[in-house]
């Protein structure tokens, strides 16, 4: 009796593992708007992720706007999103719109506008150090696939292993953000710290 009832703890656990996941993915098609019989390309499942972390990370209060406002996702580096993050302007997630900006250039020292997001392409390996300096202490949630980019500071990781997107979260560094990430989408995340 008492196994039976670990198993049943197990399974509901799993069960619960997995809605999560279908939550957390779902979307890619619907972002992509493309039909689920072409498989969405890297970048568009990386956008879905990016639109489904504003619905599991809570920003702090007066981030935004009671009505009407926009969570501003910035881009830096050459975008390899093509349309896929664009299509976000014609989301919301908690009532919220998005707003895309591209900055091809930003070396730290310069001015950025006011982002909630902050998507760092692997274009900017070099710069990664003095980009996450500059952006140390505010309330912005960075994002990157270059390489160990949670372990060295950053918020979220997309880590590629046998094929698959994983992602990578700096907790230390959310923290530092004053960004709060749910527990349903911590369970389905390696944790890293610096």
């Amino acid at each position: 009796m008492k196994s039976q009832l670990c198993w049943h703890r197990h399974a509901l656990k799993l069960f619960a593992t997995f809605m999560v996941a279908v939550i957390v993915t779902w979307p890619s098609i619907a972002i992509s708007g493309h039909s689920s019989s072409k498989t969405p390309n890297e970048y568009q499942v990386k956008a879905a992720f990016i639109y489904n972390f504003t619905r599991f990370i809570k920003w702090p209060d007066g981030t935004f706007p009671e009505r009407g406002g926009l969570i501003k996702i910035c881009i830096v580096g050459e975008d390899p999103f093509k349309d896929s993050m664009s299509e976000l302007e014609n989301k919301k997630a908690k009532g919220l719109g998005f707003k895309v900006t591209r900055v091809r250039n930003f070396t730290g020292g310069d001015k950025l506008e006011p982002c909630n997001i902050i998507f760092i392409t692997k274009s900017e390996t070099t710069k990664l150090p003095a980009i996450l300096r500059a952006l140390e202490g505010q309330n912005i949630l960075t994002i990157s696939d270059i390489k160990r980019f949670a372990e060295v500071g950053g918020v979220i990781g997309f880590a590629t292993k046998k094929n698959k997107i994983r992602l990578e979260v700096n907790l230390k560094a959310a923290n530092h953000a004053k960004l709060d990430i749910s527990s349903k989408l911590l369970k389905l995340v390696d944790i890293v710290d610096r």
